[in-house]
């Protein structure tokens, strides 16, 4: 990395000025190629455009509605609000259309309309950090999907939604029956991505990685990434990390490396488009090698870490994506440019904690709901390790305690995590899909 070019004012609330000014404080030719293509960007505040959000949120391409649920007002201006990512103001009507669908529906043989709306306001929900609420959603669509003739696709798409949700709120068992279903019954364009899910919930419980298969693009990603996940963090408590495979993986011209490689950089056909899928599995790789302590952090790994971590950082400021089931990858983002940072001393000590602080800030607002109590814990814990290396130690004392303390207290009790909950709080799995209108019309 070249040198420091001072000490960045950044710790404030928001996080594009934050970014702006640990683009600046990192330095090197990347840092300060990010601010200047990145400056008038953040000097507008400029929000993404409706398209972007259709791209985010929105799971089915545009197309025609049945005329039942044409002609229902409250499918229409939900699912409209759902996919521009207004989740507040798409939940009522959503609410309001899947009680009338489920209450009158049926008599009409209108089942398929009545998927439609359920999974549809389940994947609101979810967005919304409800996964109970949610769950119940995808798995009474499913209840009814299985009674239908046909219709393998939807079936298929409410056993991942359901399995994928279970996962989150930590129902391993149960997930990995409705992802064996899924499975079971996916007609060939979406088996892949049904594989991924039950290599992935497979790999949590038992630390063991599955058979590889070739799925390409960002299932590909998602496999390989998972697959890292658990090799690295494997069943035995202080077991060490396979770091060769972390390096082959992720060296020059590997296939993941290509993958999550920046394409207007450096020409790559193969890599990944920009979207949250690249931006996620960019963040969980860089936590990934900064949690095992991948190599010497100013060279060797740390020459691929950091662009990692900062190029997931430009994916979220480029998305801006809402809601409390996405804002995570920001502070856990933040919290591992923290540690790499502090632990090579690339930096000031006041961009160090300042990365810490965001991350705190960006954090204190989540529910705690699914895994967002073990990615809090990993902060504060990460954020006393820091304090307690440092010059300052002794008169920070109180501070440090309160961190583990607020560690402890998310943790339920526990000071340590499992070898099960450090796969389970970096695996990736994308979110759950509705039912798409050319599944069931």
């Amino acid at each position: 990395m070249g040198r420091h070019v001072g000490v960045p004012r950044f710790l404030c609330s928001r996080l594009w000025p934050q970014q702006r000014a640990l683009w600046a404080g990192l330095g090197g030719a990347r840092g300060q190629a990010c601010l200047r293509t990145n400056a008038p960007r953040l000097a507008r505040g400029a929000a993404p455009s409706a398209s972007s959000w259709m791209r985010l949120y929105s799971s089915s391409p545009e197309g025609e509605l049945s005329p039942m649920l044409s002609q229902l007002p409250d499918y229409v201006a939900g699912s409209t609000a759902l996919a521009e990512g207004k989740f507040a103001q798409a939940l009522l009507p959503l609410q309001r259309a899947t009680e009338v669908a489920a209450a009158y529906f049926p008599a009409a043989g209108a089942h398929l309309e009545l998927l439609v709306c359920q999974s549809a306001y389940g994947r609101c929900l979810w967005y919304s950090g409800r996964f109970q609420e949610a769950a119940s959603q995808f798995e009474a669509a499913l209840k009814v999907a299985r009674e239908l003739q046909g219709q393998a696709a939807a079936k298929c798409r409410l056993a991942e939604s359901s399995a994928r949700i279970n996962f989150e709120l930590g129902h391993f068992e149960k997930a990995e029956v409705l992802a064996a279903e899924a499975v079971a019954i996916a007609p060939p364009p979406l088996l892949m991505r049904v594989r991924t899910l039950l290599a992935a919930i497979q790999g949590v419980q038992s630390g063991q990685v599955g058979d590889h298969f070739d799925a390409g693009g960002e299932t590909e990603a998602i496999w390989r990434v998972n697959c890292l996940v658990v090799k690295l963090l494997g069943s035995e408590p202080g077991s060490s990390p396979d770091l060769e495979a972390l390096k082959a993986e992720l060296g020059e011209g590997s296939p993941l490396a290509r993958l999550l490689g920046d394409d207007s950089e450096t020409g790559e056909a193969a890599a990944l488009p920009r979207g949250m899928v690249r931006m996620a599995l960019r963040s969980t790789t860089g936590q990934l090698a900064v949690a095992v302590g991948a190599g010497n952090w100013q060279a060797g790994s740390g020459c691929w870490v950091r662009p990692l971590l900062v190029g997931a950082l430009s994916d979220f400021e480029a998305l801006q994506p809402a809601g409390p089931t996405l804002l995570p990858f920001l502070y856990r983002t933040l919290s591992a440019l923290g540690v790499l940072t502090g632990a090579g001393g690339l930096g000031p000590a006041l961009v160090t904690e300042g990365l810490f602080r965001s991350a705190l800030d960006h954090a204190a607002n989540q529910s705690g709901a699914g895994r967002q109590n073990i990615w809090r814990a990993q902060l504060f814990l990460a954020f006393a390790k820091h304090l307690e290396q440092g010059r300052e130690a002794e008169n920070r004392a109180t501070e440090i305690s309160s961190l583990q303390s607020q560690a402890e207290t998310a943790l339920g009790g526990n000071k340590d995590l499992s070898p099960q909950q450090l796969r389970w709080a970096l695996v990736y799995l994308p979110p759950p899909e509705e039912v798409r209108a050319e599944d069931v019309f």
